[in-house]
C-alpha cells in the first residue's frame, strides 16, 4: 500500500485523476491501520474548490467500518447538508446514515 501511495501522489492536484488518487491513497492508509491519516486527507480533498462529496462519503464509510457510528452520522449529515436537492441516486448515503443511527439503537 505504501508504494502504491507513492505512485498516488506523484498525481499532480491539477490533474481530473487527483481525486481519485487522493481516495485511493486515504483507503490505503485505512488499510495500513493508519485511519487518523486516513481521515485527514480525505478531510482535506472535501475542502478544495469543487463539492467533494466522495471524499466525506468515504471518510463516513471508514469511521462506520471502524464502528465509530456517531462520527459517521455526523459526516454523513454533514454531505446531505451540502447536496442542493436530495436525489433517488443519493439513497447508498441515506442507507448509511440509517444503518449507522440502527447501529447506535436510533
Amino acid at each position: 500500500y505504501q508504494i502504491a501511495n507513492q505512485m498516488y501522489a506523484l498525481v499532480k492536484d491539477s490533474s481530473e485523476l487527483y481525486p481519485a488518487a487522493q481516495i485511493n491513497i486515504a483507503l490505503n492508509y485505512e488499510r495500513m491501520d493508519r485511519l487518523p491519516e486516513a481521515l485527514a486527507t480525505l478531510e482535506k480533498l472535501s475542502k478544495r474548490k469543487e463539492n467533494r462529496y466522495d471524499a466525506l462519503i468515504t471518510k463516513g464509510d471508514l469511521l462506520r467500518m471502524r464502528n465509530q457510528y456517531e462520527q459517521a452520522v455526523a459526516v454523513y449529515s454533514q454531505v446531505i447538508g451540502l447536496v442542493p436537492k436530495l436525489e433517488e441516486e443519493h439513497w447508498p448515503l441515506l442507507f448509511s446514515r440509517g444503518a449507522s443511527y440502527e447501529r447506535m439503537n436510533r
